[in-house]
């Protein structure tokens, strides 16, 4: 019988050819992707974020989302007391140097690319991915892979790529152009005030800067407004961190006057006692925020198919038919509810993703309209159910040759004659 609110199919899947990894910006398939993870840096008046920009990029689209990054932590990065000058210095220095290449996901990447390229016979490139694969592997689940799929091809003439990652530079050069911009004009400014005369006696020195002490926070709910907030036992960096605190999480103040410095004793949602730094505190429970932030980094309509949490490889593939009138985000979550795969259906769609790893999981489902790249939800009316049957992927064997399996899965409206699925709070949907 089939499963509660959808049908499943589980069957070997067809000798057909792997589906490539495409740039998340332009489309584009490219014989040397990487994934790449640059930061760009919002500042408020009393507090910063920032904010990772990733994905899997061909080297044009890499260099171009670098600057963009750059350029707005430039323009909006420093404002933030009193961390906003640290975390946009921090960032501009990451992108400018091409970002951060997780090593073992970049070598998962390449390997999907290279076996994507073998099944439609063009071999000699397969085994120069595969080259390239060789260097990020860290694992030694993915270096025994890699290993396995050079000495597969080690008979094949090994075909040079290009060295496209190499021609950077000139991006680099844009990134650092306002840096160039402040010191031209701080040494034009120097020079102005070394030319001025002012008579003797006439200028005062500066009075000597006044200590003010912290402005306590009065007893109340206040939430996080940096992206990760660590609670410590006492007052203190030294003090060991009993709890980690996601941005727009609402706490509750205790105490009106700090204990040390800015640093106040909380509790956090669930029951937990501790001392935060108050700098990272804003007003309210977060909630309005949040929304806003949402809102703000929206970012481009999310479009059929598209992966905002890319599979990190594996001979598989998912199948979603979506019957709905909604679009939907579609997870597999593995042990620890960690999310494996966040695919995209519009509705009436049919989508699917390869690269995905053997194992079982749970398939949640996310409905509602309005979504928000940003914060990986649906701003308006968001649904989440997960679906009590979890999902198994296995190796099968097609002749001699290894091959994955297929799963498909077809999404109901509700009113059929399924089972509904079974309702599921939206943080556990959002890890």
């Amino acid at each position: 019988p089939p499963p509660p609110q959808a049908r499943g199919s589980q069957r070997p899947a067809k000798p057909e050819p792997e589906e490539f990894f495409s740039c998340v910006s332009c489309g584009k398939v490219s014989a040397q992707p990487r994934y790449i993870v640059f930061e760009q840096v919002h500042g408020w008046p009393f507090h910063s974020v920032r904010e990772p920009v990733h994905g899997v990029f061909c080297p044009t689209c890499a260099e171009q989302t670098a600057v963009r990054a750059s350029l707005h932590t430039w323009l909006r990065g420093w404002w933030g007391v009193p961390m906003g000058p640290v975390y946009a210095i921090a960032a501009i220095v990451r992108n400018v140097a091409g970002g951060h290449h997780p090593e073992d996901t970049n070598a998962r990447v390449l390997i999907h690319q290279a076996r994507a390229f073998l099944t439609r016979g063009q071999v000699d490139v397969a085994r120069a991915i595969a080259e390239q694969a060789k260097r990020f592997a860290s694992s030694p689940d993915t270096a025994r892979q890699v290993s396995s799929l050079i000495a597969a091809l080690s008979d094949r003439p090994l075909r040079r790529l290009k060295g496209r990652w190499a021609g950077m530079w000139r991006g680099s050069l844009i990134q650092l152009a306002p840096l160039a911009g402040v010191m031209a004009l701080f040494i034009g400014v120097n020079f102005v005030l070394d030319r001025a005369t002012v008579p003797d006696g006439s200028a005062e020195a500066p009075p000597p800067p006044v200590a003010h002490g912290p402005t306590a926070l009065p007893p109340g709910v206040y939430h996080v407004a940096v992206p990760r907030l660590n609670v410590r036992k006492g007052p203190g960096l030294d003090q060991p961190t009993i709890e980690t605190l996601d941005r727009f999480t609402a706490v509750q103040v205790l105490n009106a006057k700090p204990a040390t410095g800015q640093w106040v004793r909380i509790a956090t949602p669930g029951g937990g006692l501790g001392y935060v730094d108050a700098v990272y505190l804003a007003d309210g429970n977060g909630a309005a925020p949040k929304r806003q932030w949402c809102e703000d980094n929206k970012g481009d309509p999310v479009v059929n198919g598209a992966l905002l949490t890319p599979p990190p490889g594996g001979a598989n593939r998912l199948v979603i038919r979506n019957t709905t009138a909604e679009d939907v985000l579609v997870k597999l979550k593995g042990d620890g509810d960690q999310s494996l795969l966040g695919l995209y259906v519009q509705a009436g769609a049919v989508a699917q993703s390869a690269g995905i790893p053997d194992g079982t999981y749970q398939v949640l489902v996310a409905t509602g309209s309005n979504f928000s790249r940003g914060c990986g939800v649906f701003l308006h009316e968001m649904r989440t159910v997960a679906y009590p049957e979890k999902r198994t992927f296995q190796p099968k064997t097609e002749g001699d040759q290894p091959t994955g399996s297929t799963v498909a899965l077809t999404l109901r409206p509700p009113g059929t004659p399924y089972t509904p699925a079974q309702v599921v709070p939206p943080t556990r949907f959002a890890q």
